[in-house]
């Protein structure tokens, strides 16, 4: 089975939450919502992001523009890699 890498971007922000905490359960490791916006779509799509419109697998190609919800380790630094091609955004 292949594991794709990449940040998974929420469109709804409960999904967000209920993945971070399921993350926090799973890994032992705080996880934090935040809201992005896609600055690059093409980058986007070459540093493995897909779009969620809920828990399920399915997944959509990220649009330049598009808003949504992304879970990150609030230790990490893990957004820094994602600089080019998101941008936070304060709720």
């Amino acid at each position: 089975m292949k594991v794709k890498k990449g940040i998974r971007i929420y469109k709804r922000k409960a999904d967000a939450e209920f993945a971070a905490e399921r993350s926090t359960k799973v890994n032992g490791s705080e996880a934090e919502v935040r809201k992005v916006r896609v600055l690059d779509e093409e980058a986007a799509q070459e540093k493995g992001l897909s779009v969620h419109p809920d828990l399920s697998i399915a997944a959509e190609a990220p649009k330049e523009g598009e808003s949504g919800w992304i879970t990150v380790k609030e230790e990490g630094d893990e957004l820094k890699h994602y600089d080019e091609v998101l941008e936070a955004i304060e709720e």
